[in-house]
């Protein structure tokens, strides 16, 4: 030890730095600065210095290669890495005993195979805590508002309630009150609400400090008062009718040698119970299925909404008075609320709304093409909206159908757009990519009602159905012997002679040719419109018609594969997009007549035989 110590002479203490334990941790692993293992390490030597002086507790030795461990005192080793392990038996905690200076001195190997000694400190602090199990600060009641049954007079001044937390961590817990509403909205904290004076200690928060003859050290814990005080102009308010409140409280616990903050909460009142403020009627809400609306689109797509009224105000003698009265102003509906309780002096305080009506059905697909193609349609009200649809094809498993309503339709709305592919629209036609159906199997129709009301202003209204992609196939894929070769498509958008491919098929040399430039589109209607193609010469074979309106066909993929493989391609790729036709080559009549002359030389010479 005195070689050690005397290499030690020369070198400065490293910064000291701090590490923090709670006072109720089992164990502590105090790092050695930066050292990271034993591997260079000659000598190592772990001090505890406090006022009452400087101890060895731990040190290890590594003789070529060989580490001995010397624990000087029970309850201190050096781990691996040459950090400092302080383990607590089952009844101990950290205490004032264990705030020191532990400094760690190690000899080491540098790379020219010198030795150094290095030191480093770090300062050892503990975080009282005295029940880490029950951290929530405690609420009292404190003066009650008339007849000590949690009513409040607006305007007049009242200390409701007072929070005080818990005693831990080495400053004083910061508190704070937050006020919510009923359905748990945040209304407000103590900066809008608490009415605090330098000279009236009961409406601020205070410290109170405590000794403890145990261990000698400081107690604190903090009060925080539920205060309201008109004259500052935040007195308690109509607002905070139906209100309750949450203490907080924010304490330090240690964490990996720091102080992080843990929040701790506790509700006033407690349980369920809300406080009322007694106050006149000053508005007046209507509601659409308990949800508060103002004027626009009564969306009555699923069943008759509910209209309430509802008013805020409390008289704690008497109900609020409310009365309703529904009416028509042509194609709209109006709904009107007027409410007041003994506290208006007979004034009503009302509110009207003119709604617009609208209903939207669940949208009917109808499949042509081998389901490639969807048709849709659904019934809806005002017929002055504007209705119109898309399909949604999205990954297996991806969306959760949700119960009817306009709340959840607009949710699933929103899932289809961030999950799902949107289908390609053409006029009031949807067209499904095979390979993006494959991908993504699982489809939906949406039927989207932009209605107005009364005021111009738009509004969405959405509703949908799973799609079943079985379809029903509305033409034969089978090959015709019709010539010239001819066909009628659905419009897909604005077609064009460049839709159209044509092409014949060389089954000897397995090979295409085409004859898209001898297509005509000679006639139309508003769904449909007809092809003709006559190829010239017409030769005997197999001849293909496609109206190629996504620009998915390349001929030249074609060459070399058979005719069967290339028609199973298009039906499975282009459904009824194509036709199929078969030239067979035509009877040779000269060879009839030369039969038939045959016959009658035959019959000539037999007849000359037996005469």
């Amino acid at each position: 030890m005195k070689i050690f110590a005397s290499l030690f002479l020369s070198f400065a203490l490293a910064a000291s730095s701090d590490f923090w334990v709670n006072n109720y941790d089992k164990s502590a692993r105090i790092p050695c600065g930066d050292l990271a293992s034993l591997e260079n390490v000659q000598q190592l030597s772990w001090i505890k210095k406090n006022k009452a002086g400087s101890v060895e507790i731990a040190e290890l030795i590594n003789e070529n290669g060989e580490i001995k461990d010397d624990e000087k005192v029970a309850g201190f080793r050096i781990d691996t890495s040459g950090a400092l392990v302080i383990s607590k038996l089952e009844k101990e905690e950290f205490s004032l005993q264990d705030i020191a200076n532990y400094i760690c001195r190690a000899n080491l190997r540098s790379a020219d195979g010198r030795f150094d000694a290095k030191d480093s400190t770090t300062k050892l602090l503990v975080n009282f805590v005295i029940d880490k199990e029950n951290l929530e600060p405690i609420v009292r009641d404190k003066r009650l508002g008339e007849d000590e049954s949690k009513k409040y007079k607006e305007g007049v001044k009242y200390e409701i309630a007072e929070c005080e937390s818990r005693e831990a961590g080495p400053d004083a817990p910061v508190l704070r009150w937050i006020a919510f509403d009923s359905s748990g909205e945040m209304l407000a904290d103590s900066n809008a609400f608490g009415a605090c004076k330098t000279d009236d200690s009961n409406f601020c928060g205070k410290t109170n400090d405590f000794f403890d003859k145990q261990d000698g050290r400081q107690i604190q814990t903090t009060t925080l008062p539920l205060a309201f005080d008109a004259d500052n102009l935040t007195g308690i308010s109509a607002k905070y009718d139906q209100a309750y409140f949450q203490c907080e409280a924010t304490y330090k616990e240690a964490w990996n040698g720091m102080l992080v903050e843990v929040i701790k909460t506790k509700r006033w009142p407690a349980g369920d119970d809300v406080i009322r403020v007694i106050a006149p009627v000053r508005s007046v809400d209507i509601l659409v299925n308990g949800v508060p609306v103002n004027a626009g689109v009564l969306d009555v797509t699923f069943g008759a909404p509910f209209l309430q009224c509802r008013s805020d105000g409390f008289d704690n003698k008497a109900e609020n008075e409310l009365e309703e009265k529904r009416s028509r102003a042509g194609e709209y509906f109006k709904f009107a609320c007027k409410s007041r309780n003994a506290l208006n002096d007979g004034k009503w305080v009302e509110k009207e709304f003119v709604f617009t009506e609208a209903t939207l059905e669940k949208p009917v697909a109808e499949f042509s093409h081998d389901g490639l193609v969807a048709e849709l349609n659904a019934k809806s009200s005002p017929t002055a909206a504007m209705l119109t649809f898309t399909v949604y094809q999205c990954p297996a498993n991806e969306i959760e159908l949700k119960k009817p309503g306009t709340k959840e339709n607009r949710e699933m709305f929103k899932n289809f757009v961030v999950k799902c592919i949107k289908a390609k629209t053409y006029g009031n036609k949807h067209y499904i990519d095979k390979d993006v159906a494959r991908e993504n199997p699982t489809g939906f129709a949406v039927a989207i009602l932009a209605v107005k009301d009364v005021h111009e202003n738009e509004e969405m209204l959405f509703n949908y159905a799973p799609l079943n992609q079985s379809g029903n196939r509305r033409f034969s894929n089978e090959e015709e012997e019709n010539f010239p070769i001819q066909a009628w498509f659905d419009k897909m958008g604005a077609h064009d002679s460049f839709d159209i491919v044509a092409f014949y098929f060389n089954e000897e040399e397995k090979s295409v040719y085409a004859l898209s430039s001898d297509s005509e589109i000679n006639e139309e209607n508003d769904e449909q419109f007809h092809v003709v193609v006559e190829p010239s010469p017409t030769e005997a074979g197999k001849y293909v018609l496609c109206y190629d309106f996504a620009d998915k066909i390349d001929l030249n993929s074609f060459n070399d594969e058979s005719y069967e493989s290339i028609r199973e391609k298009l039906r499975n790729e282009h459904a009824d997009f194509c036709r199929f036709f078969v030239k067979k080559d035509s009877f040779p009549w000269w060879i009839i007549i030369v039969v038939l002359v045959l016959l009658i030389l035959i019959a000539a010479l037999v007849f000359f035989i037996i005469e």
